[in-house]
């Protein structure tokens, strides 16, 4: 992440990754999914799960 200019060093990769760890622990809580610019197609497993499902059916459709 540092090399691609995302994050200007480790200490910003591990803080980044503590805020997702939170997050994931503790998916309502809205300040850090704004902080992470996240909305409830991610923090809500019930959506996200949705959409892969969708994704891996759309990937195993016959005809494609």
């Amino acid at each position: 992440m540092v090399e691609a200019g995302l994050a200007r060093g480790e200490d910003d990769v591990e803080a980044y990754a503590l805020q997702v760890d939170a997050l994931h622990r503790e998916p309502n809580r809205r300040d850090l999914a704004w902080r992470l610019g996240l909305d409830e197609q991610v923090t809500d497993e019930r959506l996200r799960l949705a959409e892969m499902r969708n994704f891996i059916g759309a990937l195993v459709r016959p005809g494609r």
